[in-house]
């Protein structure tokens, strides 16, 4: 089985791993990253959420912009909202 069967079948834990292993030998895979942030969120494992998250902004950070909903929803999780604004901040706006 793949991470997305795993996943799919709500075995959450088990599809992390694998994306894990993926993540060691890829370790630029962007979707693997929001892959997992995802399923952490699921587990309300926020903070794992948000680093995932943080990582596959990192590899993409042009992609990333789809996903600020889901890393915001993680960052309400923990009580980290002030980061918002900068999540949401357009190139160019450096206010």
């Amino acid at each position: 089985m793949d991470a997305s069967e795993l996943s799919g079948d709500g075995k959450l834990k088990e599809s992390i791993a694998l994306l894990q292993n993926a993540i060691k030998i890829e370790p630029n895979y962007f979707d693997a990253y929001v892959s997992m942030a995802g399923m952490y969120s699921e587990l309300k494992n926020y903070d794992a959420a948000i680093a995932s998250y943080e990582k596959g902004r990192a590899v993409d950070s042009i992609y990333f912009r789809e996903f600020n909903l889901p890393y915001s929803i993680s960052l309400a999780g923990t009580d980290r909202l002030p980061p918002l604004a900068r999540v949401f901040r357009t190139e160019g706006d450096h206010s």
